[in-house]
């Protein structure tokens, strides 16, 4: 994985994981059951501001990783999400992505001013398909 600052990618890869396991933690507190089955309003609440905090966290550190040919990813489309791979560098604001799964195929995602790589032809304010680099999952909701 390459950044633009290494060091620095470092340190908030520690907060991440420091993140991850605090949230972990109090996901588990708030909803395990309780001697009477109920959980406060309260424990609820800070778990979820924990989330919020650790998913905007991880979606800053993800806005710092270079693409590299091979490197591993997610496109995220709304609530689903597919895993794929980096096959071509177009250009440093420009790569071509191979999807699995159900939404299979080849894709252009380009880089944009808000730190998001976004599928070539959306426009900035169009939520889109997203991509995560050097993060790989598999998701799809069948509710919609």
């Amino acid at each position: 994985m390459k950044t633009n600052n290494t060091n620095e990618l470092n340190v908030r890869l520690a907060d991440y994981r420091a993140a991850k396991e605090k949230v972990n933690e109090l996901y588990e507190l708030a909803y395990s059951k309780s001697g009477n089955n109920t959980v406060s309003r309260e424990m609820k609440i800070k778990a979820w501001e924990e989330y919020e905090a650790y998913e905007k966290m991880v979606e800053e550190m993800h806005k710092h990783i270079i693409p590299e040919i091979g490197m591993d990813c997610t496109c995220v489309y709304y609530s689903d999400r597919s895993s794929a791979v980096v096959t071509k560098i177009i250009s440093p604001k420009r790569i071509e992505v191979k999807q699995n799964g159900i939404y299979s195929g080849i894709k252009e995602y380009t880089y944009r001013k808000n730190g998001h790589w976004v599928e070539y032809g959306t426009t900035t304010k169009d939520w889109g398909t997203r991509l995560i680099l050097d993060y790989t999952e598999n998701y799809y909701d069948m509710e919609f």
